[in-house]
């Protein structure tokens, strides 16, 4: 790990410089004030338009390859309001510089990609409808999933794989009250992801269509959410097929502490719609994962996670554990470091989605424009 110890001695001025800076929350919901404040963006004037955007430096050190840097994400947000109209997109740089070990620093494996765009329009605060390239409402990570808004500067498995990170298509959403309580839910379609920059080979939602799903939670805001989430669609590869898949997710926080997870279980069909064929193992996918924040010292805080994963085919699970910190100097400026340790039976770095149950070291420094 003999870049480690180089790249943490440059963190003290990357702090300065950032917290030095004036940052902005990745809030796309309607702004009143122009001009710029702190943690609210750049709001051009009583146009109803507004910028932001976020960026990521990440190096991982990792037992399966040898030590890499990146600039892997870039963004910039584009917003704007008018009355019940609301509009949305995120442009995303990706991987925009490289380095590693032997490695000289590159652009070449950056790509173009539009993570989001969509438009919205507010008929009532218990119905909208949003149309567009919009994240995929599957639990709470997938929906917060921008680096300086979590805490681990690795996502959880069950996140980066079984299902689309984007749904195109259409969706109504909402919130209302009902047994004295505060629910919130999501109904949502879709086909191909037709607003993707990436090639069909470098684009996980590619390998998803036509989906069809919705999510339901119940809400405390600023104590607990409880949610449940279904979603019926098509993959392309890997176990190709027709797949429903159910979600558990909750979250609970107090005096800064956080305890949140959740679960998965994907069945369905194979190739040409067959029944999993049972030599092949398992024909269902389940996951989850439990991560717990406690803060240790002003804006310090420490963060441990559990990760289970059973893929269609695998005789057994998979187990990773994380125990990381993270330091917020401002809300939208985060210092991440961490150590993963995992424990499957295949532990082929190489094998589809298990890849993410690599063991070894990751850092990051997070900032909201």
């Amino acid at each position: 790990m003999g870049f480690i110890p180089g790249l943490l001695g440059i963190l003290p001025l990357v702090a300065a410089f950032l917290c030095a800076a004036p940052v902005a929350y990745a809030d796309d919901a309607p702004q009143e004030a122009s001009g710029y404040r702190l943690g609210k963006g750049l709001h051009l004037g009583d146009s109803g338009l507004w910028l932001g955007g976020y960026a990521n430096l990440q190096v991982e050190d990792l037992k399966s390859t040898s030590w890499q840097a990146q600039l892997n994400d870039l963004s910039l947000f584009v917003g704007w309001e008018r009355g019940r109209w609301r509009f949305f997109s995120e442009f995303e740089i990706g991987d925009a510089l490289e380095a590693g070990n032997g490695q000289a620093l590159t652009t070449h494996q950056g790509y173009f990609n539009l993570e989001r765009l969509y438009l919205d329009c507010g008929v009532a605060s218990a119905f909208n409808v949003r149309f567009g390239k919009f994240l995929t409402p599957i639990g709470r990570w997938n929906q917060i999933h921008a680096a300086p808004l979590v805490w681990t500067t690795s996502t959880p498995l069950i996140v980066n794989g079984p299902f689309a990170m984007h749904t195109s298509g259409g969706m109504a959403y909402g919130n209302f009250e009902a047994f004295e309580r505060l629910w919130g839910y999501s109904v949502y379609g879709g086909g191909r992801n037709q607003f993707d920059f990436k090639s069909a080979d470098a684009s996980s939602d590619d390998n998803y269509q036509d989906p069809l799903g919705f999510r339901l939670f119940q809400d405390a805001p600023g104590l607990y959410q409880i949610g449940v989430s279904y979603a019926h669609y098509s993959e392309r590869n890997f176990h190709a097929g027709v797949k429903n898949l159910l979600g558990l997710d909750a979250f609970w926080t107090r005096k800064r502490y956080e305890l949140s997870g959740e679960f998965i279980y994907r069945f369905g069909t194979g190739l040409n719609n067959r029944e999993f064929d049972a030599r092949d193992g398992s024909g269902s996918l389940w996951g989850l994962y439990v991560q717990g924040v406690a803060p240790v010292l002003g804006d310090l805080y420490a963060i441990a996670r559990y990760e289970a994963f059973q893929r269609e085919g695998a005789g057994s699970a998979g187990s990773l554990w994380l125990a990381g910190l993270a330091y917020r100097p401002r809300p939208a400026v985060v210092f991440k470091a961490e150590y993963r340790f995992a424990d499957y039976a295949d532990k082929n770095p190489h094998t589809p989605i298990f890849g993410g149950f690599t063991e070894g070291f990751a850092a990051s420094v997070a900032v909201l424009f």
